[in-house]
C-alpha cells in the first residue's frame, strides 16, 4: 500500500487546452498553490467528484475514485472527500444546525461532534445570513467534517478574513489535520497561510503542475518563485528553541545556530524560521568587532547571476542546509566568489523573521 493519502494522475481540458495533474498527497496538509486561473479550483473539482477528467486515474488511501482506461466514475457522495468552497456554499433557508446535518452521509454523532470540533454550537440556530465570515466558513467546514470524510478539500478557506479570524481558524485546520486524522489539500496563494500550515506544497500554472514536494524544496524552486511573484520566499529553516535571554533567541538547526529576536518564543518551541536571501551577506571569513551576530560558515554550492544581482546558494557545515544569498554583481566579483569556495553568512538576528510553529512539529 501506498504512503500517499491521495495520488492524482488527472487530464481534462482547460479552456479549450489540454491540462494535467500529477502529484501525490500525504496525510498532513498539502499547499496548492499557484496564480489565478491556474487550474486549482479546477482541479479541486476533478478531484472532489463534481467534474469528470478527460482521462486518468484518481486514487485515495489506494482505492481508485476515477479510472479513465476502466470507465471508473465514483460518485462524488461516495468518494469520502469534503470539499469547502470557497463562498461558503451554505444554505441559505435553513438554519446552521440544519445547514451541518444536510451533508451528505451524516448522522446524529457526526454532526454533534463536528460542531463541537469547530466550536459552532454557539449559533446553531442562527440564520445563514446573521453569520460572520469566520462563522460561515467554520459552519462549512463542520458540514465538510460531519460527513466522515477521508480526505478534505479546502478552496481559499481565509479569503474576506480579518487577522483574529483567520488565526483561530488556521488552528481549526490544523487540529483537523492531527487530531482527527484527515488529510487536507488547501488551496491558497498567500505565503503566510503556507508556511503556517503547509507540510508539502504543489505549484500549479497554466494548468499544469511544475512543481511538488516539500515546503522547502518548492518554495527554493525559481520557477515557483517567478510564478508566484515573489522576488525571494527566502529559506526555511526547522529547528528549535534552545535558550531565550534578553530577548535573543537561540535556534537550533541540526546542529547550526541561529539568533533571532522574538518576545513571544519560549525555550523548547518548535518553530519554522525565514530569512531573505536579501537579508544575508557574504563575507570571505569571519568580521570582528560587528554587531552581526549570526556568523555562520558554509561552502558556495551554486552561484547564480542575473543583471543587477547573485543568487549564491550556501551549505552549512554540520545541517547541510542550502542557504540563499541574494548580493550585488560588484560584490560577487570583489569576492572572487567560486563554486566549493568556503564563506561566512552574515546576518542580523532582527533578519531572521516570521516564525511560525508548524504542525509538523506538533
Amino acid at each position: 500500500m501506498s504512503d500517499a493519502a491521495l495520488s492524482v494522475d488527472l487530464m481534462w481540458y482547460q479552456n479549450g487546452h489540454s491540462a494535467a495533474a500529477k502529484f501525490q498527497c500525504g496525510h498532513g496538509i498539502t499547499a496548492l498553490i499557484g496564480p489565478s486561473g491556474a487550474g486549482k479550483t479546477t482541479l479541486a473539482r476533478l478531484i472532489a467528484g463534481l467534474d469528470q477528467p478527460r482521462g486518468g486515474v484518481l486514487r485515495l488511501n489506494d482505492k481508485a475514485l476515477f479510472h479513465g482506461a476502466k470507465n471508473r466514475m465514483v460518485p462524488a457522495e461516495r468518494r469520502g472527500i469534503g470539499f469547502v468552497f470557497q463562498t461558503s456554499a451554505l444554505m441559505p433557508h435553513l438554519s446552521v444546525r440544519k445547514n451541518i446535518a444536510f451533508s451528505p452521509n451524516a448522522d446524529i454523532a457526526s454532526v454533534e461532534s463536528a460542531s463541537r470540533l469547530t466550536g459552532v454550537q454557539a449559533y446553531y440556530d442562527k440564520a445563514v445570513h446573521q453569520l460572520s465570515g469566520g462563522e460561515s466558513k467554520r459552519v462549512a467546514i463542520a458540514r465538510a467534517i460531519a460527513s466522515k470524510p477521508k480526505f478534505l478539500i479546502l478552496d481559499e478557506p481565509f479569503n474576506g478574513l480579518d487577522h483574529k479570524a483567520r488565526a483561530g481558524l488556521m488552528s481549526l485546520i490544523q487540529t483537523v489535520n492531527r487530531d482527527q486524522k484527515i488529510p487536507v489539500l488547501l488551496i491558497t496563494h498567500q505565503l503566510e497561510e503556507i508556511l503556517q500550515l503547509a507540510d508539502e506544497a504543489i505549484l500549479m500554472t497554466n494548468g499544469k503542475t511544475l512543481v511538488h514536494g516539500t515546503l522547502e524544496h518548492v518554495l527554493e524552486d525559481e520557477a515557483a518563485l517567478i510564478t508566484l511573484g515573489f522576488s525571494d520566499a527566502g529559506t526555511l529553516l526547522k529547528g528549535k528553541i534552545t535558550a531565550v535571554e534578553d530577548g535573543l533567541c537561540t535556534l537550533n538547526v541540526a546542529g547550526d545556530t541561529f539568533y533571532l529576536t522574538d518576545s513571544e518564543l519560549t525555550e523548547g518551541d518548535a518553530i519554522i524560521a525565514r530569512i531573505l536571501a536579501t537579508d544575508i551577506a557574504l563575507a570571505t571569513s569571519k568580521v570582528p568587532g560587528t554587531s552581526i551576530l549570526n556568523q555562520i560558515e558554509g561552502v558556495v554550492q551554486k552561484i547564480v547571476p542575473a543583471s543587477a544581482y547573485t543568487d549564491v546558494t550556501v551549505q552549512l557545515a554540520n545541517s547541510r542546509t542550502n542557504i540563499r544569498s541574494r548580493i550585488s554583481r560588484a560584490s560577487t566579483a570583489a569576492l572572487n566568489l567560486g563554486e566549493g569556495q568556503s564563506v561566512t553568512l552574515l546576518i542580523k538576528a532582527v533578519s531572521v523573521k516570521e516564525t511560525i510553529a508548524p504542525n509538523l512539529f506538533a
